[in-house]
């Protein structure tokens, strides 16, 4: 895949939304190969991706904008994002494709460059759904 560096971080400014999406996925055939670590308290395994750089905020097209908002409640595991740039993850949480979904619609939302933060793990999603799917029905 062209949208990795030699360090198997993505490189945000190859990689399209949708691919991104592909990659956020946590699939049984990946886990052997994906980058977890264990959480002591709980034994819970956060998968992550590490991405390089950041999208502008002209990275969503409005197909893309339809395409995302059919994720919005997805329950699908997926890996929290994490920044080349970020020293660490600082929770050890699980996280929901449409959790992450949201994340990204709020940074187009809001006109922030993607990912806006150093570590992303879905734990603000729900505070911003409501707004995102207001925000979503106000371009259609």
């Amino acid at each position: 895949m062209d949208f990795y560096d030699k360090n198997g971080s993505v490189l945000m400014d190859k990689i399209t939304v949708r691919q991104f999406i592909e990659e956020l996925k946590i699939t049984k055939e990946k886990i052997d190969t994906e980058s977890e670590i264990k959480n002591d308290l709980g034994g819970i395994l956060v998968h992550r991706l590490h991405t390089n750089g950041q999208q502008d905020t002209n990275w969503i097209s409005h197909d893309d904008l339809d395409f995302l908002s059919t994720l919005i409640d997805s329950d699908k595991p997926a890996k929290c994002v994490i920044r080349d740039i970020s020293s660490n993850l600082l929770h050890t949480q699980k996280t929901t494709l449409g959790n992450q979904v949201i994340l990204i619609l709020y940074s187009c939302m809001q006109k922030l460059n993607y990912p806006y933060k150093f570590n992303i793990c879905g734990e603000t999603a729900q505070l911003y759904k409501k707004d995102v799917v207001k925000w979503l029905r106000k371009r259609k």
